[in-house]
């Protein structure tokens, strides 16, 4: 298994699988949105180049200061359990990172996944989901350059808030 960034000639393949695990209209819009961030959209794609699985953050807000929202990964069911959204997961992660982001939100689904790569309840930041039936569900990581600051409603891209 290969993890890459995403490019143009993948995006038919990535609807389709992102399709089968959470919306594609929510990717749709996304894409469509200023909140995208193309250098933060990653495949990982099996031997055969086939896409098996995809990840993606969007432009988010803790409070005053810019965050991202993860897309979580969407893994083809036959690829289950075989390290490709952990894979997903840590890609995502170590570049938001290395771009100097400094925090990552997302509704996780289920927690005890995004635990693992260091997401913890957005409570224990202050950071508060912006619909309140999600706060129980609602997590952040912090990276390297977050110092504290991210405070208040965190507002994910107006295409998660339609799903």
């Amino acid at each position: 298994m290969i993890v890459r960034r995403e490019t143009t000639g993948d995006r038919v393949a990535v609807r389709r699988l992102v399709g089968t695990v959470l919306s594609a209209t929510l990717l749709d819009g996304l894409r469509a949105s200023d909140a995208w961030l193309p250098t933060l959209s990653f495949v990982a794609h099996d031997p055969d180049g086939e896409i098996v699985g995809h990840v993606a953050a969007a432009r988010g807000r803790g409070g005053a200061t810019p965050t991202l929202a993860l897309l979580p990964p969407s893994v083809d069911p036959d690829q289950r359990s075989r390290g490709v959204g952990q894979a997903l997961m840590h890609a995502i992660l170590d570049a938001a990172d290395a771009l100097d982001e400094t925090l990552v939100g997302l509704v996780a689904y289920p927690p005890e996944y995004f635990g693992r790569f260091g997401f913890r309840p957005a409570e224990d930041f202050a950071v508060v989901a912006p619909v309140a039936d999600w706060q129980s569900s609602f997590f952040v990581r912090p990276l390297t350059a977050y110092e504290g600051g991210v405070r208040g409603t965190f507002t994910f891209p107006e295409p998660f808030l339609r799903v």
